[in-house]
């Protein structure tokens, strides 16, 4: 992985992972846990292409990850794209 970064490492995950701070802070930004609430979605979407280089024309493009590590997932595409709460599991309901 090229230093700071964004990079696709699963299906809808990046990791952005920066040379200073040895991988701290550690920062998650989960978009779609409930697939009916898309607004996380767009914002981990937005982030993605903006600093992948792919922002839309007249935006900026982020920075690259500095110092610590970054992850940014589509945590229930399936749900998201039938626009309903959850499929199988609703995921806001396995944390501990």
């Amino acid at each position: 992985m090229a230093s700071g970064r964004l990079e696709q490492v699963l299906p809808y995950v990046w990791r952005g992972l920066g040379t200073l701070g040895g991988g701290r802070p550690k920062v998650a930004v989960l978009g779609g846990v409930h697939g009916n609430e898309l607004a996380g979605l767009e914002a981990v979407r937005r982030i993605v292409g903006r600093m992948s280089g792919q922002a839309p024309q007249g935006s900026s493009q982020l920075p690259s990850v500095q110092r610590g590590e970054l992850i940014l997932a589509e945590a229930n595409p399936k749900a998201c794209e039938q626009n309903v709460r959850f499929v199988d599991i609703d995921l806001n309901r396995c944390f501990d």
